[in-house]
């Protein structure tokens, strides 16, 4: 009985010692992954500068990276497209801004109701 016990553990560490483990891929943080993905052509994305602001001038286009995107369609990387969509949503944003009225609607009405001049600066 003590040659068989002694036998199986000698196979049992044999075949245990005979095996390699296999290399596991190292885990990629969020910044790595998007690295690793922006590498695949497959996920690269259309992006388009408008040809024109809201104003009607003609686009200057987004500058990132020392690279001008004029207007146009554009084939980039998943990580330039999300820069390149932030900075044309920036824009439009300004010019939007620019465009609404500065001052209140509803307290030009309560002014009005009440006979009086709305307050403006006029250095504006």
């Amino acid at each position: 009985m003590a040659d068989t016990i002694g036998t199986e553990v000698k196979e049992v560490k044999a075949s245990t010692s005979n095996k390699v483990p296999a290399p596991t891929a190292p885990k990629l943080n969020v910044t790595q992954q998007r690295i690793e993905d922006a590498r695949d052509k497959a996920n690269w994305e259309w992006i388009t500068v408008p040809e024109h602001d809201l104003f009607g001038q003609v686009h200057d286009g987004v500058r990132l990276n020392f690279e001008l995107y004029g207007p146009g369609k554009h084939f980039v990387d998943p990580v330039i497209a999300e820069q390149l969509r932030t900075q044309i949503d920036g824009g439009l944003k300004a010019q939007m801004r620019i465009m609404q009225p500065q001052t209140d609607i509803r307290y030009k009405e309560i002014m009005q109701k009440m006979g009086r001049t709305p307050a403006t600066n006029p250095n504006f």
